[in-house]
């Protein structure tokens, strides 16, 4: 399972914000999670090395983004300790890059209020919710 890293930029003050600057995506199945996000986020991820290892760098719905292979990482985690969730235009086009690119429907497509969602499992288990709004 991949332990997703954030990294936050805070600024106190009369105008205090918090901005999400980054994300770090420890990945066991580094082959099928670069196919899953490219295929289904629309990514193009460049490969850096690092040591004796490679990360992959990409956006990820305008957040830079480093997928690193989790021997290098060296994460213990059992299930995801982070969920997110992403406002999309269509549900059944989402629904059908999942199914195509390695991911599994998780929960079907429910209503909440005015909003249609369900949510998928990537490669390496992650949750992710998909709202159409």
């Amino acid at each position: 399972m991949a332990l997703l890293a954030l990294s936050l930029t805070m600024v106190y003050g009369q105008n205090s914000t918090i901005e999400l600057s980054g994300l770090t995506i420890a990945v066991t199945n580094t082959t099928e999670m670069l196919r899953f996000y490219e295929k289904v986020f629309n990514c193009n991820f460049k490969e850096e090395k690092a040591g004796g290892s490679r990360l992959y760098k990409t956006k990820l719905a305008g957040i830079s983004t480093v997928f690193c292979p989790n021997e290098l990482a060296n994460v213990d985690a059992r299930q995801n300790r982070q969920q997110f969730e992403f406002d999309v235009p269509d549900l059944s086009k989402i629904r059908e890059l999942v199914k195509n690119n390695g991911g599994r429907i998780r929960n079907h497509a429910a209503t909440s209020g005015v909003n249609r969602q369900f949510s998928v499992i990537d490669p390496d288990g992650n949750t992710i919710i998909f709202v159409q709004k």
